[in-house]
């Protein structure tokens, strides 16, 4: 063996997670919503040596991801329309491995909270 320790591991991923969503019509033709989402995960690894000399297990990671989504339909006719999205996502890490990591062309993670705003405009058409 070489000295190389032999270690097991109990993994553990837990995660507390809200939601809140708000639809409505308020004409025939027009519908509109929102969704709310909140998650807090947090991953563990509690290594340990199993044979030969002790290990340091990895450091537990912490994760929060937060989405808001707004939405707006408006029927052109019974069977099509158009739809409007926004979408704001914020996610939070402090995982040890995104602050080393280097991507083939030599792209960085270098802030780990990353925040997302996007804007959607869509036709539909549905065959019935």
């Amino acid at each position: 063996m070489c000295g190389t320790p032999t270690y097991g591991a109990q993994l553990k991923n837990t995660s507390d997670n809200f939601g809140l969503g708000l639809h409505g019509k308020p004409t025939g033709a027009l519908e509109i919503g929102a969704d709310f989402s909140y998650s807090d995960i947090k991953d563990e690894f509690q290594q340990q040596a199993l044979v030969g000399s002790p290990i340091a297990s990895l450091p537990n990671v912490s994760t929060k991801q937060t989405r808001f989504n707004l939405f707006g339909k408006y029927a052109l006719q019974k069977n099509s329309g158009v739809r409007l999205d926004y979408v704001y996502d914020r996610y939070s890490t402090d995982d040890w491995l995104w602050s080393n990591w280097m991507y083939a062309d030599g792209t960085q993670l270098r802030d780990p909270t990353q925040k997302v705003n996007f804007i959607g405009v869509s036709y539909y058409f549905k065959w019935q």
